[in-house]
This record gives C-alpha cells, sequence and structure tokens, in this order.
C-alpha cells in the first residue's frame, strides 16, 4: 500500500471537499472512484482511476473514503460502505488540519471532520460520519455510525444520535438530549427533548413535519 495513500468513492461536491481536507492534511489522494453507471468525469485536480468494478484490484493500493454525500437517508452511504467491505477494502478517516479533535475523543473508520469543527472531550465518532465545516461535538457526546453532521450544527454535552441520522445546518441540540436512528434535523432547528420515532423534525422547538 502506498504510503498514506487515499482513494476517494463517489463524484460530487462532498467528495471534492474531502479531496481537499485530506491534501491540505498531507494524505496522497490517488484520485476517484465513481460509478460504473455513471458518466466518468474528470474533477479538478482529481482524476477518475477507476468505477465499481476495479475497486478489488485497487484495494491493496491505498485505503478508502466513502464520500458519498448524505442529504437524508443513509442507506445509499451503508449500501455503498458494506460494498467496499467486501471487496476487501480498508478504510481510512480524513481530518482537516484545522479541526480539533480531544486527545479523549474516538473517531471511527471512514470518517471525515471537515475544516474548523470541534470534536471535543470524551465525544464518540462512529464509522462512515460526515462532521461537516464548522460543527461542534460537545464533551460525552456519541454520534453513532452514518450520521452526517451538516456545516454550524452544534450538539452540546451527553447528546446521543442513533445510526443513520441528518443533524441539518445550524441546528442545536440541547445538552443530554438522545435522537432514535434515521432521523432529519432540519437546518436551524433546536432540539430540546428526546426524539424517540424516526421522521424529519423542524423549527424551533423542533417538532415532527407531518
Amino acid at each position: 500500500m502506498k504510503e498514506n495513500a487515499i482513494i476517494l468513492v463517489g463524484a460530487g461536491g462532498h467528495e471534492r471537499s474531502v479531496a481537499d481536507a485530506a491534501t491540505d492534511a498531507g494524505y496522497n489522494v490517488l484520485g476517484a472512484i465513481d460509478r460504473n453507471d455513471s458518466p466518468v468525469q474528470s474533477l479538478a485536480c482529481l482524476p477518475v482511476i477507476g468505477n465499481d468494478d476495479d475497486v478489488a484490484d485497487l484495494a491493496s493500493e491505498a485505503l478508502f473514503i466513502n464520500c458519498i454525500g448524505q442529504t437524508a437517508d443513509a442507506t445509499l452511504r451503508r449500501k455503498i460502505s458494506c460494498r467496499l467491505s467486501g471487496c476487501g477494502v480498508s478504510f481510512g478517516t480524513v481530518i482537516a488540519r484545522d479541526a480539533y479533535i480531544s486527545s479523549s475523543a474516538k473517531i471511527g473508520e471512514g470518517t471525515v471532520i471537515l475544516h474548523r469543527a470541534v470534536v471535543n472531550a470524551n465525544a464518540s465518532i462512529g464509522a462512515h460520519c460526515i462532521v461537516n465545516t464548522g460543527a461542534i461535538i460537545e464533551h460525552d457526546t456519541i454520534v453513532e455510525a452514518f450520521c452526517h453532521i451538516s456545516t454550524g450544527a452544534i450538539l452540546n454535552g451527553g447528546v446521543r444520535v442513533g445510526e443513520g441520522c441528518m443533524i441539518g445546518s445550524g441546528a442545536i441540540i440541547k445538552h443530554g438530549v438522545s435522537i432514535c436512528a434515521d432521523t432529519v434535523i432540519g437546518a436551524g432547528a433546536t432540539v430540546i427533548s428526546n426524539i424517540t420515532e424516526p421522521g424529519t423534525y423542524v423549527g424551533i422547538p423542533a417538532k415532527c413535519k407531518k
């Protein structure tokens, strides 16, 4: 395996953001893999080096990062990560150089933490998560696998976010609140009590959108 090498999976805006953060942090980004049912297009400074059929052959060349963006439903990100695992891929972790990660925090494989994000003391971020630009994960908070914490979202201390959740840009989650799996919190929403049923929650305080 090439030293510090990473291959990104899934073309799009999120992939370009990950490539930027990874390169700035000193990773050797070899290129991108696009789906074999999508047009193969070269991105600026990031060549497309293969498709789905090439994953097994490239598995020994680098660590992989699943860069399929998540707007709400995490199903596709789960599916892609499972497929990559079945091809013998090992996953890397990308942490932007200007992000702050506490020495007592835990970060799962395949997770991406972008510029100026904060992950504070004893926080735990699961596998294949996105912690986007400027997001704040406070002390003792647990974010389970396949979550997307969007730009500028704030998860206060002791929060628990279940697998596959999407926390929208600028959302605020009150200290100690738990959110069940596969829930969407809308941009700018404020969650002040536990959420036990999946759905889309918006507003201040956040309520389920019918």
